[in-house]
């Protein structure tokens, strides 16, 4: 079995007695009776490995940082008590190859205890940290997510969200019109979140639908984090960017958790940064989607 690391890597497993197996099973403790790929994820490919009855999902990267940083999200979001989260039980480095082992849950097709859903999430952001940002920096997809922490909710999202992705986009070589609705962008977003003062809420923070579900018993799960304390409504925002949960959902959270006037807009603010980020690493298949949310952004305030 072959799987790819990235471009320009690849790693061979033999069978059950690979040495990165063997190193793996040494660590959990137990040998691996069975190994089934899976998907290739945006950090590396990944399987589910069985040891006797226990059932883990494997994770592999050539970034160490990548998977500890995974790591560190899993562990923040299942202490928080909150979620049904894969309870991360390894994270090593092996030579020039990184593996993280979580627990392994078995998601099922069907969603729609969605108000269980919501109840949940209202709980994961009643969890305050004193500061917006995070200890570490982490990824969001294959971008570099920076989460230097600060007082001020508006400058944290205008500098190391916004800022930080439309920077990288002028660096791909998106110039032309988008640079000048970008250039706009600061003082737009300042003007819009000037008055709105959130509490630094524990995010998940890349929460569209591929990254929750429900297992067998309905409870639901979320994995594949980017976590950091900043404003709820950034978590709610991408929820409706790619699948959104019905609106019974939404209702839901709003009565355990109301939201400030203005949400509506703050959601086209907030899912800019998201489209940023995957023009950045998609291309330009993104480039109207993010020019489309720009212009309707400038327009709000003048």
């Amino acid at each position: 079995m072959i799987f790819a690391l990235n471009s320009d890597r690849v790693v061979q497993i033999s069978g059950l007695n690979d040495p990165l197996l063997t190193r793996i099973s040494d660590c959990l403790g137990s040998a691996i009776s069975e190994f089934t790929p899976l998907s290739q994820s945006t950090s590396g490919p990944t399987a589910r490995i069985s040891c006797g009855e226990d059932q883990y999902f494997l994770k592999l990267s050539s970034n160490p940082d990548v998977l500890n940083a995974e790591y560190d999200g899993l562990s923040a979001l299942a202490n928080s008590g909150t979620f049904r989260v894969p309870k991360p039980i390894i994270v090593e480095t092996f030579d020039t190859t990184t593996a993280l082992v979580s627990e392994y849950i078995e998601l099922t097709e069907r969603r729609s205890d969605y108000s269980r859903l919501a109840s949940s999430l209202s709980a994961l952001h009643s969890h305050h940290g004193t500061r917006f940002g995070w200890h570490r920096n982490n990824y969001i997809g294959q971008s570099h997510q920076v989460n230097s922490q600060c007082d001020d909710w508006s400058e944290f999202f205008l500098n190391y969200r916004l800022i930080f992705q439309l920077e990288m986009a002028w660096r791909n070589g998106y110039s032309g019109n988008f640079q000048l609705l970008g250039e706009k962008m600061p003082d737009a977003v300042g003007a819009i979140l000037k008055d709105h003062h959130p509490l630094p809420s524990l995010l998940h923070g890349d929460l569209w639908s591929g990254n929750y579900g429900f297992d067998s018993r309905g409870e639901p799960v979320i994995f594949d984090p980017a976590v950091y304390h900043g404003d709820a409504e950034t978590d709610l925002a991408m929820m409706q960017l790619f699948g959104s949960p019905p609106t019974s959902f939404f209702n839901r959270y709003q009565e355990l958790n109301p939201l400030a006037d203005g949400w509506q807009l703050r959601k086209s603010v907030y899912n800019l940064y998201h489209i940023l980020n995957h023009l950045n690493i998609f291309g330009s298949s993104y480039r109207s989607h993010a020019e489309s949310l720009m212009k309707s952004i400038f327009r709000e305030v003048h």
